[in-house]
């Protein structure tokens, strides 16, 4: 072999390893092994403690009311639970909306400056022993935090990652079924991280930390729920998961909007591993480790590349074996499915599966053009609210 042929392969190994290997090896180990668990059950007849609930918004006038709502159908002690909206720098009205609304509590910022910023401001006046946060677009399944609160029953459990799950309808466009099929694959993962040792990255939609393990975000922080929860593991916490708990949300409304989120998201990951790099080691805490190289940094890095950089590699190498020639093969198949799908990106079709190609593409395309962005420092701290497909 020569020295391409073991860049080649190698890339293979690195590509089927993101996306498929880690999540076939740690089910096996958590069969082998049994599941990381705690010392004792939740005690069902604890006295459940008081939390803040959370939520940073942005310009959401329109829909603002109906996260009250979902806020107040929730199944936990009203004298128990803390509302807090936090207008960042809104200029439709938001902060004016709310304010009108009895029973919460606004704070409001004139100067937008991000949503790690508002969940900053929100926690200098939070008080309670435990906090969550929630996205202002999305519903809270009505016993979330019931089932979030029995994890604090243990010590070493720091914070709580909940589901997050993309509201399906019986036809879809690549959009909409891409995320769907992605976040029903990620939640799988997130059993595996969870069943290892820790959750590595919770996210925002849903998602709840003590209040005293609580550590200011930097206001550049572009992944802000992603840093949140790795501080906990990093001061020596675990990120509990719980599927039960969970927060749904629409598709992005177009893969134009579902690549403008991914490449932030992307960019933010980078961003991340920089100031992550110390719980890379594994001599720090093994199984740390492993899952966040497994789970993030590969999906962030050295997948995406070798996904694209195969590409040329099985042209250089067509004549040297018959391999080669097969997966020239596979290649040119999965690119015709990408152009199918890119084809029928916008029309609504049954047969879902048939988007997963398009979607992995540009899934890994965003990651090398958020990475592009890390290094020329262009990608904004401020979220922009990307339109959803119950919009469209």
């Amino acid at each position: 072999m020569n020295i391409l042929e073991y860049i080649f392969w190698f890339g293979v190994l690195a590509v089927g390893y993101t996306y498929l290997g880690y999540g076939l090896i740690g089910w096996a180990i958590i069969n082998l092994r049994g599941p990381y668990k705690h010392k004792r059950s939740p005690d069902p007849n604890v006295e459940l403690p008081n939390l803040a609930l959370v939520i940073p918004c942005f310009n959401e006038a329109e829909g603002i009311l109906l996260k009250v709502a979902d806020c107040r159908q929730l199944n936990y002690p009203k004298e128990r639970l803390r509302l807090i909206f936090v207008a960042d720098g809104s200029t439709d009205g938001t902060e004016q909306i709310l304010e009108a609304v009895s029973g919460i509590e606004v704070l409001f910022k004139s100067e937008r400056k991000g949503k790690a910023a508002a969940m900053n401001h929100a926690m200098e006046i939070v008080n309670e022993p435990l906090v969550v946060f929630s996205d202002a677009n999305t519903q809270i399944s009505p016993d979330s935090l019931m089932h979030i609160v029995r994890h604090y029953q243990y010590p070493q459990t720091g914070g709580v990652a909940c589901e997050k799950r993309i509201i399906r309808k019986s036809s879809e466009s690549a959009s909409s079924a891409g995320e769907g099929i992605y976040w029903q694959y990620e939640s799988f993962l997130k059993r595996c991280d969870a069943g290892l040792k820790t959750i590595i990255g919770a996210a925002g939609e849903l998602m709840s930390v003590r209040s005293s393990l609580y550590q200011p975000i930097p206001e550049d922080t572009i992944l802000d729920d992603f840093m949140l929860s790795m501080k906990i593991v990093e001061q020596g916490y675990i990120m509990a998961y719980e599927p039960n708990a969970f927060a749904e949300e629409y598709a992005s409304a177009n893969i134009q909007e579902e690549l403008k989120r991914k490449i932030r998201i992307s960019a933010g990951g980078w961003q991340a591993l920089f100031r992550l790099k110390h719980l890379l080691n594994p001599f720090r805490d093994f199984w740390v480790s492993f899952i966040f190289w497994s789970h993030r940094v590969m999906r962030w890095s050295l997948g995406p590349f070798f996904f694209f950089a195969l590409i040329p590699l099985n042209i250089l190498l067509f004549r040297e074996a018959n391999i080669y020639m097969i997966f020239a093969l596979l290649f040119l198949i999965y690119f015709i499915l990408v152009l199918l799908g890119r084809l029928l990106a916008n029309t609504s079709l049954r047969i879902q599966w048939l988007f997963v190609p398009y979607y992995f593409f540009i899934m890994n395309f965003a990651v090398i053009a958020g990475f592009l962005r890390f290094l020329n420092k262009k990608q904004s701290v401020n979220w922009e609210k990307s339109i959803r497909s119950v919009q469209s």
